[in-house]
């Protein structure tokens, strides 16, 4: 609230709209105003037991792809809903994002082994269907908005993961693992789409105590 009102102002005051009852130009009130310090939400990622209880979990083949997709891509929800089929890079090995709300988010992000089958799954239940086309939404218009929230807490839930499974959370345990499996912090931004590492670390490199234990051994030789 208190940027969005510096903003307003900011505006008023640049184009001389900032004025009393006697048109005369005054301060700036927001200027005194700070910002808080809001404390980011820790441990919103799926641990290794989590992750495999959600692989591990009967899907509809709406709800395995759409996990699939989001967990090993790290993918915004908006970003998925914008793939189209021609974005899938089989050849060479790459999604490739074409809109995002950052100029860092458009990027290509790898294929991992796991995902690749579920992208070719993915295309024949599009065929099938009747709306396949190289041009066309990779997500079906089934699960192209809330559906796509309300599966994620479905499947979520079967799987018995504490809190409520959101596309975010996928995103967050994609970049945790990335930073886990050894991945350095700026080829993770890269793929997050951050526009600076700093978010990264901020909000993804929380490490697990195994990964802290590994690093520290290898740095000191045993």
């Amino acid at each position: 609230m208190i940027v969005a009102l510096r903003s307003l102002f900011k505006y008023l005051s640049t184009y001389g709209l900032l004025v009393d009852k006697a048109g005369r130009p005054v301060l700036n009130p927001t200027l005194v105003l700070e910002v808080p310090d809001i404390a980011q939400k820790t441990n919103d990622w799926l641990r290794e037991a989590e992750w495999e209880a959600l692989r591990q979990t009967p899907m509809s083949g709406d709800e395995k792809f759409l996990v699939a997709l989001l967990g090993y891509t790290g993918l915004r929800i908006g970003e998925a809903r914008s793939l189209r089929v021609c974005d899938i890079d089989f050849a060479e090995g790459w999604v490739h994002v074409r809109v995002s709300k950052t100029a860092r988010g458009i990027r290509s992000i790898p294929i991992p082994a796991e995902l690749r089958p579920r992208l070719n799954e993915w295309l024949r239940v599009l065929e099938k269907r009747g709306v396949y086309s190289e041009t066309g939404p990779l997500l079906s218009t089934r699960n192209r908005n809330q559906y796509a929230e309300k599966i994620l807490r479905r499947v979520g839930d079967a799987a018995g993961i504490a809190g409520r499974l959101t596309p975010h959370r996928l995103r967050r345990t994609y970049g945790s693992r990335l930073l886990n499996g050894g991945a350095r912090l700026e080829v993770v931004s890269s793929l997050l789409g951050h526009s600076s590492t700093q978010i990264t670390e901020k909000a993804y490199a929380e490490l697990s105590q195994q990964t802290i234990r590994r690093e520290a051994l290898a740095a000191l030789g045993g």
